[in-house]
């Protein structure tokens, strides 16, 4: 409701409880578009959207990197858009499609370390970013 009225800048919010215990990488995500875009949750839906998107090519790239035949990928490829826990979260203000992401973007990084020897701090960082992305 606050939201769709636009009053959202004007709230003060008087004892709150903690929230120490969420990870900061979905709240500052969430702060960054609002900041950006504005206070609407279409953007944030959008945005979730758009990187499930990548999140489907970062699972095709790390499918490729196994060397799978390209139904497989393919099939896979399929399934990961789906996936049941895509279509649950996807329209709801939690963080489990952006953790899906950032286990998406570690495995392959993880992989691809694995592979060429190469990269460690990408993969440690993406590691860093999924455990800061999710409690």
């Amino acid at each position: 409701e606050m939201f769709k009225t636009n009053k959202i800048e004007q709230l003060k919010i008087k004892d709150g409880k903690p929230t120490a215990f969420r990870p900061p990488v979905w709240p500052f995500l969430i702060a960054g578009i609002f900041i950006l875009f504005g206070y609407n949750l279409t953007y944030i839906l959008i945005f979730k959207f758009l990187l499930h998107l990548l999140g489907i090519f970062i699972f095709y790239k790390t499918l490729k990197l196994l060397k799978l035949k390209e139904g497989l990928i393919l099939l896979g490829c399929l399934l990961f858009a789906i996936h049941p826990a895509w279509q649950i979260y996807s329209r709801v203000f939690l963080s489990e499609p952006i953790t899906m992401f950032f286990l998406t973007l570690w495995v392959y990084l993880l992989i691809s370390f694995l592979q060429k020897k190469i990269g460690f701090l990408p993969q440690a960082l993406a590691g860093g970013v999924l455990i800061l992305s999710h409690p």
